[in-house]
């Protein structure tokens, strides 16, 4: 450990940052203390302002990646680059994270689990992180890049993996570092400067990396390729080398780091199905982290589909994903894209994460997922429909008989497509008027008053969540829903319909955390025709029902 300065910082004082600037070369920037920002990050967390000097500071200014580098005032340990302040600065500003406030970021201990936000109000802002990227298509960058930077990250090019890079004996106050977002097929790294190594100990960033406070993170060792300078914006473009460890905290004034320490990822493997033949598949492996992993594997899967098929060509993509959880069933996903290459992946992209994502935001146990496995089938067309027209006898309704609807479809192209449903009216009936859905899964569910969300809401634990996602229909699904409106209940994840009164307080007697949640819809028959391509638009016909007639009898 580095001396620490002891005393008052006070302006005018001299000293110097310590940072990579190419390589793992680590030169020093001069600095001369301007002031102290009392209270700053917090009751008693000060921020010390300096002015970067010299060459360096003049061709790159604060650059994003500098966050970490170890500040020294008469050889002590004053604290790490961590603050940028100002949007366009006319010189080189940055605010200093006091070592003895990132110090306190390692005595949480493991229990902590409490997230920690970061300190943004626009004049003072953390110094960006720069996320590598090596092997992600170029039409899937802005999209992924605008995700990222509503986390405070910056998209950068990456040069890769380099397995020769690291030594765990060099890593000292100044050397870049990286965290590991995914590794594999598809790099992508978030890298920083460390601070200072204690034994086994790293401390880096000088400010949150996501802010959840107890993580596990792959850390890794980093060299930098150039520290681009631009008036925008400047950063540091890295390549990343030999996992080092891994961060166990994530918290208001440093990311920890344990050396010799493994943080398990999720093993992921994408493959792409295209005329009858079934392609090598993709493997990475994606951090464990709630905000990151959704987002990481949507963006993998879409990345394999820009990759191996382009995205100027129009096509049709089903997507089957397989996400195998600790202690439940594996879960499975499924949706239907088309369109040009870009829509499609990004359509993909936004299916998976949602969905990955609500699971993961779920208040009642941790997501553990062991591993996902994705296949794409491609087609090499076009293939989309919306719902124009439904067709159907308009004479009385008699109860249990099959009413047969025709559905009219146009394609993208103004082609015609009729296909029949087949409905089974309900046989006991004291009422008269039904409703019929028809359209997307999507539509159908908008009709119903997005009966799911109900659903969760009456969830008392994961399971089901779990069946509620696992439930959700991809677009080439033509539904049919036949309902009625009535006093219905939704009672731990499950619809139960219409129940009498003495039955609805028997299970709403206040044992589960959740009351029961109204669901007006009392569902009578669902039918799915499968199509080969998305559907849009959706149709409800009221419906009317003579329940004095004799019910039909069907074979």
């Amino acid at each position: 450990m580095p001396p620490l300065i002891e005393g008052e910082v006070r302006p005018g004082q001299q000293g110097v940052a310590r940072t990579a600037i190419v390589g793992r070369e680590i030169i020093e920037i001069p600095l001369t203390v301007l002031g102290v920002l009392d209270d700053q990050l917090g009751a008693g967390i000060d921020l010390y302002l300096v002015r970067l000097e010299g060459p360096i500071a003049e061709e790159v200014g604060v650059a994003a990646g500098m966050s970490g580098s170890p500040v020294f005032i008469d050889g002590r340990l004053v604290g790490a680059l961590s603050y940028r302040m100002g949007s366009l600065p006319t010189s080189a500003i940055a605010g200093v994270t006091p070592i003895h406030a990132m110090l306190d970021a390692r005595r949480y201990g493991a229990s902590a689990e409490t997230p920690t936000l970061s300190l943004s109000d626009g004049m003072v802002q953390p110094i960006g992180t720069p996320v590598h990227v090596s092997g992600l298509h170029g039409a899937l960058r802005g999209w992924t890049a605008e995700r990222l930077s509503e986390m405070g990250m910056t998209l950068v090019p990456g040069a890769g993996e380099d397995p020769t890079i690291g030594d765990a004996a060099n890593l000292v106050g100044g050397s870049p570092v990286g965290v590991a977002l995914t590794r594999g097929d598809l790099s992508i790294t978030a890298t920083g400067t460390v601070t200072m190594v204690d034994g086994q100990t790293v401390w880096a960033f000088g400010h949150p990396f996501m802010g959840r406070g107890r993580v596990e993170m792959p850390m890794v060792h980093a060299e930098v390729v150039h520290t681009l300078g631009d008036l925008a914006g400047s950063s540091k473009l890295a390549r990343t080398g030999r996992v080092l460890g891994a961060i166990v905290e994530d918290r208001l004034t440093a990311v920890v780091g344990e050396i010799g320490r493994q943080a398990a990822m999720i093993p992921m493997t994408i493959s792409l199905a295209q005329e009858g033949r079934l392609e090598e598949p993709l493997r990475i492996e994606v951090v464990r982290h709630d905000a990151l992993t959704p987002l990481l594997l949507a963006v993998a899967s879409a990345n394999v589909l820009s990759n191996r098929l382009g995205v100027e060509s129009e096509m049709t993509i089903y997507a089957h994903a397989r996400v195998r959880l600790q202690g439940h069933e594996p879960l499975v996903l499924e949706s239907m894209n088309s369109g040009s290459g870009g829509a499609v992946a990004f359509g993909l992209a936004a299916d998976l994460q949602a969905s990955i994502g609500a699971l993961w935001d779920n208040p009642y146990e941790p997501l553990e997922i062991e591993g996902v496995d994705v296949t794409l089938r491609a087609s090499p067309e076009r293939r989309e429909y919306r719902l124009v027209e439904l067709q159907y006898d308009r004479g009385a309704l008699r109860p249990g008989e099959l009413l047969r609807v025709r559905c009219v479809m146009e394609s993208y192209r103004g082609d015609r497509r009729v296909e029949t449903l087949e409905v089974a009216l309900p046989r006991d009936v004291d009422f008269e008027r039904l409703a019929l859905a028809v359209g997307s899964p999507t539509d159908v569910a908008r009709a119903l008053g997005r009966r799911d969300l109900r659903r969760a809401l009456s969830a008392v634990d994961l399971d089901p969540l779990l069946q509620i996602v696992s439930q959700r229909r991809p677009a080439h699904q033509l539904t049919a829903v036949l309902y009625r409106f009535a006093d219905g209940v939704a009672h731990r994840g499950l619809s139960l319909g219409e129940l009498p009164p003495t039955a609805r307080r028997l299970i709403g007697d206040g044992t589960t955390l959740r009351r029961n949640v109204v669901d007006r819809i009392v569902e009578f028959d669902r039918v799915e025709f499968p199509l080969d391509g998305p559907v849009t638009g959706g149709l409800v016909l009221g419906l009317q029902i003579d329940p004095k007639l004799e019910p039909e009898t069907r074979p």
